[in-house]
């Protein structure tokens, strides 16, 4: 399969736009982006979500998720080992995003960080306005994001 990702690991908004929900879904409440786009054995996420909204028919399947089921609640974002789920709610203005964060410093509610691409490319500033931890310390963090960079940040660098 020849795709444009795999020369330099980085997705392009040309495959990300065939990962979201429909556009009224997108309008209506917060969802999970599953940027997951490598067939191998792996089913964390699915485990993780309470609402069983994310499935696989095998271990080697792409995960599937069910937008009707999806709450945007965050568990899967710490469950996923390669950091490519992420939480996006485009239902505010400025939008939020929650990636998922193994560095340290930890941020802190109301910090302002840098807002990075999937290349790590500083893109803008943004406003921290949630953490939350799971049971094996993994952290995802929400950040106000403009509307217009919802679907380009994916890291956050503290500026501390």
């Amino acid at each position: 399969m020849n795709t444009p990702w795999r020369k330099d690991g980085i997705l392009d908004n040309s495959v990300v736009s065939k990962l979201l929900p429909p556009e009224e879904l997108r309008n209506s409440k917060a969802y999970a982006l599953l940027e997951c786009v490598e067939n191998i054995p792996c089913d964390p996420c699915t485990r993780a979500c309470p609402f069983k909204a994310i499935t696989m028919e095998h271990i080697t399947d792409l995960p599937q998720i069910n937008w009707d089921r999806c709450t945007g609640c965050a568990l899967c974002v710490m469950a996923c080992p390669g950091l490519a789920i992420f939480i996006i709610d485009e239902t505010t203005d400025p939008a939020k995003v929650t990636v998922p964060y193994e560095m340290l410093p930890l941020p802190e509610v109301g910090e302002e960080v840098k807002l990075l691409s999937r290349r790590g490319e500083v893109i803008g500033k943004g406003k921290v306005l949630k953490l939350k931890v799971s049971k094996n310390k993994t952290y995802a963090v929400t950040v106000e994001v403009p509307r217009e960079r919802v679907h380009d940040v994916r890291a956050i660098r503290c500026i501390k």
